[in-house]
Parts: C-alpha cells; structure tokens; sequence
C-alpha cells in the first residue's frame, strides 16, 4: 500500500535528519556555531508522531474490541 511507503520514506527522512543532527552536534562540541533547523520540518515530525499513536491506539482499542466479541 501506499501508506506503508509513505511511512517508509518519512521515517528514512527522520534518520537522515537525526543522523544529520547528531555529526552537526559533535562537530559543534570542538567548534560552536548556532545550529539552524526549519521549522517545518519540526511540524511534519510532530503531525506525524501524533498520527502514528493515534494509529495505534485506534488498533489496540479495536482488536481489544474484536476479541471481546
């Protein structure tokens, strides 16, 4: 499905970013500068967290559901 590849890609993107952050980090410990990131991305990350347990949640509460039936 579709979904699956689109979560597929989102969460390539987040470890590229995290991979990303954390060699900037060291780099920064031996020559500070002020880190810059967009916010935008910050937003995708966070709509996407929220997604992902809303996702989850919905999918304990109906196998709890069915199980129950």
């Amino acid at each position: 499905k579709a979904e699956y590849i689109y979560s597929m890609l989102i969460s390539l993107a987040m470890l590229l970013m995290a991979f990303t952050v954390l060699k900037d980090s060291i780099v920064s410990i031996f020559a500070p500068n002020k880190y810059q990131f967009s916010s935008w991305l910050v937003i995708v990350c966070i709509i996407t967290i929220l997604t992902k347990i809303n996702n989850t949640v919905n999918f304990l509460f109906l196998s709890i559901e069915t199980s129950n039936s």
